[in-house]
């Protein structure tokens, strides 16, 4: 997936890209990804690293809806004149290999001159993401829902427990060009962000800065497959690790499905590259 947070288009209106300075989610295509490792058993779930990825993954059958809780961290960032961004969401489809992902969660960025940003969003793969009215600030108790009534129609929904703001939107559905959803997998992901710029007006892209976020986790995580409702507890685990760069992230289930992600990474946030 991609979400642009600002885009342009050019004089001749054959081109939209993201301005120099804006900030998307990574593309969430197999090539994204870097291949697992470890061994997976049944007392020994599968690790996996990806490189712009980090959290759980539940495989099944059928899967309907995806939950959890999360309470907003306040995000630092260095004051270094880059770009900083990250993405908190919950998903499904995301890692099954299927060609669509339905999904809901957080943004929170810096722009080079210091502006702070957390928004919500929700989005159906590879359909653009759309911007949701209910707002986000640091300590806010948030919910987020997807739910997949069948493979062509779902819902969304993005609550602040805080605030009392709820927003839904349904689909019965997919956008035009949206492949049907497999139902394979549920998620609950931590991503990082891409930063677009030019050189002589020649677009390019790069990683922007991750944050130390301190740590984040996913509570009262919840799905709904084939067999009835089951949380996190016993998902696949997957850590970022950026091209050429440590792994930034330290992810793991506890209790009855909690799924928590620390950074590791360079003291204060690693760069953008």
């Amino acid at each position: 997936m991609k979400l642009i947070f600002a885009a342009v288009t050019s004089l001749l209106g054959a081109v939209s890209r993201a301005a120099a300075g804006d900030y998307y989610r990574n593309d969430t295509s197999e090539s994204q990804r870097q291949v697992a490792y470890g061994k997976q058993t049944r007392h020994h779930p599968k690790h996996k690293i990806f490189k712009n990825w980090a959290g759980a993954v539940k495989h099944g059958h059928e899967i309907g809806e995806v939950i959890a809780r999360m309470n907003v961290p306040w995000i630092p960032a260095p004051n270094d004149g880059q770009g900083y961004g990250m993405a908190a969401w919950v998903g499904i489809d995301g890692t099954s290999g299927c060609k669509s992902l339905l999904q809901t969660g957080i943004d929170w960025y810096k722009h080079k001159d210091g502006t702070v940003k957390y928004k919500a969003w929700y989005e159906w793969y590879p359909e653009s993401s759309e911007d949701s009215w209910v707002e986000i600030h640091p300590g806010d108790t948030i919910e987020m829902h997807v739910k997949a009534n069948s493979k062509t129609s779902g819902s969304f929904s993005i609550i602040n427990r805080s605030l009392g703001q709820h927003h839904t939107e349904t689909f019965d559905a997919p956008p035009e060009g949206v492949p049907k959803l497999c139902r394979k997998t549920a998620e609950w992901i931590i991503e990082t962000a891409t930063e677009d710029y030019y050189i002589s007006q020649v677009p390019h892209s790069r990683l922007a800065g991750f944050p130390d976020f301190g740590s984040i986790q996913f509570t009262s995580t919840r799905l709904l497959g084939r067999h009835g409702w089951g949380s996190a507890k016993g998902a696949d685990i997957i850590d970022v690790r950026p091209p050429g760069m440590v792994t930034l992230t330290k992810c793991g289930t506890s209790g009855i499905g909690t799924v928590q992600c620390d950074y590791v990474g360079p003291v204060g946030g690693a760069p953008g590259h």
